[in-house]
This record gives structure tokens, C-alpha cells and sequence, in this order.
């Protein structure tokens, strides 16, 4: 079932020194269920030209977009990715896994609202996540509308809300409000945050606090992928460290472990719901009154999965 491969994996966790900056903290740690699946990243599979991601036709459609997978394995796109070009950048509204020798529809929400004309021919991978808080408003919403609709659709009006809640918190300006202009402006403060959280040997995994309080829990299925992933998915939650204001004091080694081990295992005692995949597998999804997130299975595996925190609300 969907739901042991997520709670043998949290079950499983080992957790790796504590690392500390300013007001973040980062708990990597390991699982003891690891894989090795076969699969392409989207960074490899549009550099090697195996992948291509196009608008749905060339009017465009802003809450699908069509990949092309011509690969001999499957294509690997994490929620969250940021696409961009084309008539405007999206993100992945959750994981896929796409068949090899494929051509698909994906769901995808829109982070730059101010653009509706053809940048560059097809979409092209930013090398950037959406920040955590933005991930966890479409994260809440897509699961609304899969338990109304069916569907992974995302409130588009409110990820407009986010992103420029968080271009004014940090004071940047974006001639067409495109999230990839708060990682432009903020490239030395970001690079700067991220080496006190290099990745750490067999890290598959992390769960980051901002201020002392869990904001977060991302896991893939091995440690080479997510080494891959480590310095994207850490920037994503030091994009909205930069909005909150700093703590004296991170709080102790124990208090931060304690912090992590009950989010832990509060997301691996409740109740999930499980969906058909829009690509290959299964997508199983938690929302209760202090977490969200969702977990992408195959073949019985845990792929990816990310998790949040409800307790600390989204500020528009």
C-alpha cells in the first residue's frame, strides 16, 4: 500500500548533525528504504535533448503544459520545478513520473503574471524551486480541488498573491512579477545562507525550521538524487527565512531534534488519501489540522514526498 512506503520511510529516519544559520536550521538525515530507480531528472533530460516542454498549443493554456519524453526511462519532474519561458513560467503543481516514448499534459500553475507572449520557443528548467511557502499554498489548494474535482488544480489567484507578497517583503521589483526575479535579486544572499548547509554524505532528506518552528519535511528516494536537489530545495526555505525577522538564537541541538522528531511523526501517524498520478504511479495526500504534503509512489516505492507545516499560516 501507498501508505507503508511513506511511514516505513519516516519510520526509518536518521538524523545527521544539526546545521545553523542566522534564523534557519536544517536537520538532514537518512532512510534505510532507499532505491535505484532508473529515472531522469528534467535538468538532464532537456540538456541531453531527450525532453521537451511546450505550451499545450500555441495559444497556450495557463494550468497545462506538454512535456515530451523521448527517453528510454521514465522522466522524473518534482513539484515545485520552475519552468520557464515560453508565453510565461509555471511551476509543476506536484511529482510526476512520465513514461519514456511519451508525450503528455501536466498540471502547472503560473509564477509571472504580468506576461502572456512567447519568451523562447519552449519552456527551459530555471534550476530553481518555488519557496517553500509558495509550494505550501499550492500544495493546500491542489488538494481541495483533487478531493472536489478530481483534478490537480491550483488557486491560481492566490500563488499570484504569494509571490507578490513575497517581492514586496523583500522589496524587488519585476516588470511582469516573475518569481524567477526574487532568485536574480537575491543570488548573493542566497549563496551566502546556503554554505552553511552543504549536503552531507548519504543525505537523502531534510527537515528545515525557520525561527524554531518546522516549515518543512523533503525526501527522495536515494541519496544521489537528492544530492542533485539539495541546494534548490534548501534555497526554497531561505527565500522566506529572508521575509521573516531573525532570532537571537536558533534554539539548542535537542529543542531543534525534538521540534523535528514530533512533525515527523505527526505526518506518520495520520490518515492519507490516495489519487490516481497524473503521470505514472500513485499520489497520496495528507492534509489534518497541523500538516500537509504529498507522496509520490511507484512500483510500491516512495519516490518523493514533501510535507508542511499549517501551524505557522500563509501571510497575504
Amino acid at each position: 500500500m501507498s501508505v507503508n512506503a511513506i511511514k516505513d520511510s519516516l519510520s526509518s529516519i536518521e538524523f545527521l548533525p544539526v546545521q545553523n544559520y542566522e534564523n534557519i536550521t536544517v536537520l538532514g538525515f537518512k532512510t534505510s528504504n532507499l532505491n535505484d530507480f532508473d529515472f531522469l531528472t528534467l535538468k538532464k533530460g532537456l540538456r541531453m535533448g531527450l525532453v521537451e516542454l511546450n505550451e499545450e498549443n500555441p495559444g497556450g493554456v495557463v494550468d497545462t503544459i506538454k512535456v515530451e519524453n523521448n527517453a528510454v526511462t521514465p522522466l522524473l519532474i518534482l513539484e515545485g520545478e520552475v519552468l520557464i519561458g515560453a508565453k510565461q513560467d509555471r511551476i509543476a503543481n506536484t511529482s510526476l513520473l512520465i513514461p519514456p516514448h511519451l508525450e503528455t499534459l501536466i498540471p502547472v500553475s503560473c509564477v509571472e503574471a504580468n506576461r502572456w507572449e512567447y519568451q523562447t520557443n519552449n519552456f527551459n528548467d530555471s534550476t530553481n524551486y518555488a519557496p517553500s511557502n509558495l509550494r505550501g499554498a499550492r500544495t493546500e489548494t491542489v488538494n481541495v480541488s483533487l478531493k472536489k474535482e478530481g483534478a490537480y488544480k491550483s488557486n491560481q489567484g492566490l500563488i499570484w498573491d504569494v509571490i507578490n507578497q513575497t517581492q514586496n517583503n523583500l522589496n524587488i521589483k519585476s516588470k511582469t512579477s516573475a518569481l524567477k526575479d526574487v532568485y536574480t535579486s537575491k543570488a548573493e544572499t542566497l549563496n551566502e545562507y546556503y554554505e552553511s548547509f552543504p549536503y552531507t554524505r548519504k543525505q537523502n532528506g531534510s527537515i528545515i525550521l525557520i525561527n524554531n518552528e518546522v516549515k518543512g519535511l523533503e525526501l527522495l528516494y536515494n541519496n544521489h538524487l537528492y544530492k542533485e536537489f539539495h541546494e534548490r530545495i534548501i534555497k526554497s526555505y531561505i527565500v522566506d527565512a529572508l521575509q521573516e525577522s531573525k532570532t537571537s538564537n536558533p534554539g539548542n541541538e535537542d529543542y531543534a531534534y525534538n521540534l523535528a522528531e514530533d512533525f515527523r511523526d505527526n505526518i506518520s501517524s495520520s490518515k492519507y488519501e490516495t489519487f490516481k498520478s497524473a503521470g505514472c504511479g500513485e499520489d497520496s495526500r495528507l492534509d489534518n489540522t497541523d500538516s500537509m504534503g504529498s507522496a509520490l509512489i511507484y512500483k510500491n516505492e516512495l519516490i518523493h514526498a514533501v510535507f508542511f507545516n499549517k501551524l505557522t499560516p500563509i501571510s497575504i
